[in-house]
C-alpha cells in the first residue's frame, strides 16, 4: 500500500463525515500516527491522511489546505476524547465563519470511559470484601469480573445469581452497574442533546 504525502482534493466532492482516531506504533510507549477518515453520502470510507503524531498543530496544518469548495461540505468530525483533535476542528472552524463541523465523541469512547469507572469500583470493592468476609464467603464470589464486564441482557443465570451476591455486599458498586446500563440504553434511543441531558439528571437524582 502506498500513502502520498498530500491529498489529493479534486478526488472529493464532501467530506460530510470526517473521523480521526489514532494508532500506537510502538507498543506501550504511547508513540501515536493520527488517522484521520472520511465516510460519504453513498458510505464509501476513504482515508485522506495518517499524521506523523496527534498534536493539534499537527492535526490543525492538515485541515488548512482544504479547498474552499469543500468547507461547506464538513458536517460532523467524529472522534475520541483527545482534546488535540477537538481543538484543531473547533478552532479551524472558528477562523472559516463558512465552516460549520459539529464535533461527536464517537460511542466507542464514551462508554469505554464509563464502563472503566464501574471496572475500578469493582476491584476497590473486591479488595475491601477479601478483607472482611470470611474465605468461604468470598469464595462464592469470585470470579465476577467477566461477569460485570457483560451487559446485562447478556448473563446467563448463573452470572446474575452471582452478580446479585455481590451487590448484596456492596450496594454502591450495585448502583454503579445499574446506572452504566442505563446510560448504555441511551444510545440505543433517538434523543437530541438536551433530551439526553435531562435523561441522565434524572438517573442521577
Amino acid at each position: 500500500m502506498c500513502i502520498q504525502d498530500r491529498v489529493n482534493w479534486d478526488e472529493f466532492t464532501e467530506l460530510r463525515i470526517i473521523g480521526i482516531d489514532e494508532i500506537a506504533m510502538t507498543k506501550g510507549h504511547g508513540n501515536f500516527v493520527a488517522v484521520i477518515t472520511i465516510q460519504q453520502s453513498d458510505g464509501y470510507v476513504a482515508l485522506l491522511g495518517v499524521l506523523a503524531n496527534r498534536q493539534k498543530e499537527t492535526v490543525r496544518q492538515f485541515f488548512e489546505p482544504i479547498p474552499k469548495r469543500l468547507w461547506q461540505t464538513m458536517e460532523k468530525l467524529y472522534t475520541d476524547m483527545w482534546e488535540g483533535y477537538v481543538n484543531s476542528v473547533t478552532e479551524f472552524a472558528s477562523d472559516h465563519p463558512e465552516v460549520s463541523v459539529d464535533v461527536v465523541v464517537d460511542r466507542f469512547h464514551v462508554a469505554e470511559n464509563y464502563r472503566e469507572c464501574v471496572d475500578r469500583l469493582r476491584k476497590q470493592e473486591c479488595r475491601r470484601l477479601k478483607k472482611e468476609l470470611s474465605e468461604a464467603k468470598y469464595t462464592e464470589i469470585q470470579g465476577v469480573m467477566w461477569p460485570i464486564r457483560k451487559n446485562r441482557e447478556d448473563l446467563t443465570p448463573e452470572e446474575q445469581e452471582k452478580l446479585n451476591l455481590l451487590f448484596a455486599y456492596s450496594p454502591e458498586l450495585k448502583l454503579a452497574y445499574n446506572f452504566r446500563e442505563e446510560l448504555t440504553s441511551l444510545f440505543e434511543i433517538s434523543l437530541t442533546k438536551e433530551e439526553a441531558r435531562q435523561t441522565i439528571n434524572r438517573m442521577a437524582r
